[in-house]
């Protein structure tokens, strides 16, 4: 199982994201889980969004302590909370593949979905170094 904690605050995107990357590996076949955490607290305030994807069910409940892979959206937020804290030694996050990333941004943000979609491509492009789950 891959294990993913994403740490944004409010508005940025963390918990999208998520809801994105689980949608993806979805279409791609596998099982996937997204969801957040964050309490009462006000745009702008920390956020932890979490992403769990495996060939199997997933049958765990739990926040990700101890996460493979760490995305974080504000990196102030390093000097103001443990987000780094469980950490697994170092890898690359990558994207599974761009037809799915693009089916599951107009499926999740329906919204402008061909210029998100665009957007999305574009910054595929720009990436030099993608491995995929």
């Amino acid at each position: 199982m891959i294990e993913v904690r994403f740490h944004g605050r409010g508005g940025q995107g963390a918990v999208v994201a998520s809801k994105i990357m689980a949608n993806a590996v979805f279409f791609d076949g596998k099982y996937s889980q997204s969801f957040p955490a964050f309490g009462v607290e006000r745009r702008g305030a920390p956020v932890a969004a979490f992403l769990r994807v495996d060939s199997a069910p997933i049958r765990l409940r739990t926040e990700i302590y101890e996460p493979d892979y760490l995305v974080i959206l504000d990196p102030i937020l390093i000097e103001q909370i443990p987000v780094t804290r469980g950490l697994k030694p170092a890898k690359v996050l990558g994207i599974v593949t761009m037809d799915n990333l693009v089916k599951a941004i107009k499926d999740e943000v329906p919204l402008h979905k061909e210029n998100n979609a665009e957007a999305a491509r574009d910054a595929y492009q720009s990436v030099s170094k993608v491995t995929t789950f």
